[in-house]
């Protein structure tokens, strides 16, 4: 197989993945359901399909079975590069009661801020716990859909 065969095998082994790992395998073919399977390591997903490990490299062929390593570490590779370029960080703010500041990052550059106060005027949440726990939870939402935006492939 020459370069340019693997370059589109592999183009379309990750976007089967890529789908796979966002949406599941109800709406995939059975090759791109044990292609998918394979490429993310998902035993229950072959046994859910009534297929072994070898059952399934065989069933989708020799030249998909062998780009299986190369696509699983590219899908590892691009995750891993999602999560690094996006994060956040709370930090609490300097009066007692004034609760924190999220801080959104990309690429360690400040994108976005909120401020979750624990007490005050507009009491927001009951104490600095809850406080902290709301700004924790929308720092992760917000991480969440950064890092499906960094995959394209995730969002079809």
């Amino acid at each position: 197989m020459d370069k340019n065969l693997h370059t589109n095998l592999d183009t379309r082994m990750l976007t089967i993945a890529q789908r796979a790992a966002r949406e599941g395998i109800g709406a995939l073919s059975l090759g791109e359901a044990l292609t998918a399977a394979l490429v993310l390591d998902r035993r229950d997903w072959l046994h859910d399909r009534g297929y072994s490990i070898a059952d399934a490299l065989d069933r989708i062929g020799p030249d998909w079975a062998a780009r299986i390593p190369t696509v699983a570490r590219q899908f590892e590779t691009d995750l891993a590069q999602a999560r690094l370029r996006y994060s956040f960080e709370i930090l609490p703010r300097k009066a007692d009661g004034e609760g924190y500041l999220l801080r959104l990052l990309d690429q360690g550059q400040e994108v976005g801020c909120g401020h979750f106060p624990a007490r005050g005027k507009s009491v927001r949440f009951a104490d600095d716990q809850c406080a902290y726990d709301e700004a924790h939870a929308a720092g992760l939402a917000w991480l969440d859909g950064k890092q499906a935006q960094a995959l394209p492939a995730l969002q079809h």
